[in-house]
């Protein structure tokens, strides 16, 4: 009896540890980006609105288009802005050098 149950937990261990190892690995899948393009209507503090709606980018990386860092004080109502979300995440804001000059 006590082979029979040695057997059975190594059979349930070689079948369900794969399963397990695959649902692991595809819950640490990210979900595909989403880009915000749109004119700064407002800038209240830490956050813009774009669209109509208020995105807090005090955690975020600024940049223009060529890639040159910028700060948040930079940007002004009326400029444009592309800004990368993943994971409900604010991970970078583009702003268009175009607008800077203004």
């Amino acid at each position: 009896m006590k082979m029979k149950w040695k057997l059975f937990s190594v059979l349930v261990a070689v079948l369900l540890l794969p399963s397990f190892f695959l649902q692991e690995a595809g819950a640490a899948e990210t979900t595909a980006p989403q880009v915000v393009l749109g004119i700064v209507e407002d800038v209240r503090g830490p956050s813009i609105v774009v669209k109509g709606r208020y995105y807090d980018i005090s955690g975020a990386p600024v940049f223009t288009v060529k890639g040159v860092p910028i700060s948040t004080d930079l940007i002004k109502k009326g400029n444009g802005v592309e800004i990368i979300i993943q994971n409900r995440v604010i991970t970078r804001v583009t702003i268009d050098p175009l607008d800077l000059v203004k």
